[in-house]
């Protein structure tokens, strides 16, 4: 199993960590942080963003994880607590996810306009 970096807050994998590294080094953008956030919400759940981020806001918390350092603002602090941030490759469709344990196990399963999630 793949080491997490884990902590109240927001954590990251290894292999994601990895991975946002290179991203940095490949846009000249080391010593930045990253910035995950909440960007919408939809029917069957949040919607996520990840960012590269030179300015700390004074609502953000920093996490640093494999030497990836981590900002997020307060709101998104408060829906996203206990979250993991991983890169997941698949044939096709390799990228990064978030894997938020405050999300209702439920809420992937309904439709749009049930009222039940969201």
């Amino acid at each position: 199993m793949e080491a997490t970096a884990v902590s109240a807050g927001i954590a990251i994998s290894e292999r994601a960590a990895q991975m946002v590294t290179s991203v940095f080094k490949e846009q000249g953008a080391e010593g930045s942080a990253l910035r995950v956030f909440v960007a919408g919400q939809s029917c069957s759940g949040l919607k996520y963003g990840l960012a590269v981020e030179d300015t700390i806001n004074p609502d953000d918390t920093e996490f640093v994880h494999f030497g990836v350092r981590i900002v997020v603002d307060a709101d998104s602090l408060g829906q996203m607590d206990g979250s993991t941030v991983d890169y997941v490759e698949a044939e096709g469709n390799s990228g990064f996810k978030i894997d938020n344990p405050n999300i209702p196990s439920n809420c992937g399963g309904c439709s749009c306009g049930s009222g039940g999630c969201g």
